[in-house]
């Protein structure tokens, strides 16, 4: 009975208390016209946009991290994901942020930011799943080493990313 109860305070903690936390920190950040249409690379502060987004990082790490530890890597999964929705629905649309920019060169702006926002969550779900304890080797010495995976999810993706950006950039 007290570990369903211990999850439950995780995944509520991640969500009602971290979460918020995150979201009050990119909240913060202003758009260059001082509207809350803004991103972490189009702000009136980039660096302080750029550290109010690690920082928000950084609380889904440790919610995602004593998840894994202590309940396996879904859990953790689903307590950084938690986390991060807060600071996700506090940030401009990107048509507010179109609005207020008036540029082309902003979307590209945009695809910058987005792969960095990606491979930051990339990385975090890979130090989420090491915490958990079955990722550690304990394998016996002679058992036959098992062949490397494919990381098939981040591919496949990609591929529906980039089937999705063609067909929404197709022209007539």
């Amino acid at each position: 009975m007290t570990r369903p109860v211990l999850r439950w305070i995780v995944v509520l903690v991640a969500f009602w208390v971290l979460g918020p936390l995150a979201a009050s920190l990119t909240g913060a950040v202003r758009a260059p016209d001082g509207g809350p249409d803004t991103s972490m690379l189009v702000s009136e502060s980039r660096l302080f946009a750029i550290g109010a987004v690690a920082a928000s990082f950084a609380l889904a790490l440790l919610a995602g991290a004593v998840g894994s530890r202590g309940f396996g890597t879904r859990t953790g999964f689903f307590a950084a994901g938690l986390v991060l929705i807060w600071p996700a629905w506090k940030s401009g649309t990107v048509m507010g942020i179109l609005r207020d920019t008036q540029s082309g060169g902003t979307l590209w702006t945009l695809a910058i930011e987005g792969f960095v926002i990606g491979t930051a969550t990339a990385g975090i779900a890979f130090l989420i799943a090491r915490c958990s304890p079955d990722s550690s080797p304990t394998k016996p010495s002679g058992s036959n080493p098992e062949p490397a995976a494919l990381p098939l999810g981040p591919l496949v993706g990609l591929a529906a990313g980039a089937v999705g950006a063609l067909a929404c950039a197709r022209t007539e």
